[in-house]
């Protein structure tokens, strides 16, 4: 099993809610089939069958030893999942940004991890 360490920074817009609730939150409102299409995705980027081949994430890897939401967020495939108007408006309803997205998929993975700080 690969695990993968993700990071990015979850954007907290109401003081009242942590993080831990916001992801909940997210896992809400977010459809289910767009949270498996996301996850799926996000999966293979880091699978043993990509990531030896993957000069960019390689390099971006290296550089900072995560592989930063920004960066994830900017792949295609990944902004087809993120732009459609469902992942929108659950987004939009709670209150919440991408990151917080990411992390909601990635805590049902089970070969990507989110570090510590759930970041």
């Amino acid at each position: 099993m690969m695990i993968a360490r993700v990071r990015g920074t979850l954007m907290n817009l109401s003081k009242n809610i942590s993080r831990v609730e916001m992801i909940k939150r997210v896992l809400k409102y977010c459809p289910e089939d767009e949270e498996k299409r996301l996850l799926s995705q996000l999966e293979f980027y880091f699978s043993a069958t990509n990531l030896p081949t993957d000069k960019f994430m390689n390099r971006k890897i290296s550089e900072f030893s995560y592989l930063p939401f920004r960066d994830i967020r900017s792949w295609q495939l990944v902004r087809q999942v993120i732009q459609k108007e469902k992942i929108r408006a659950a987004l939009r309803r709670t209150r919440s940004d991408t990151a917080a997205l990411f992390a909601a998929v990635i805590l049902k993975s089970k070969i990507l991890k989110l570090s510590h700080d759930s970041r």
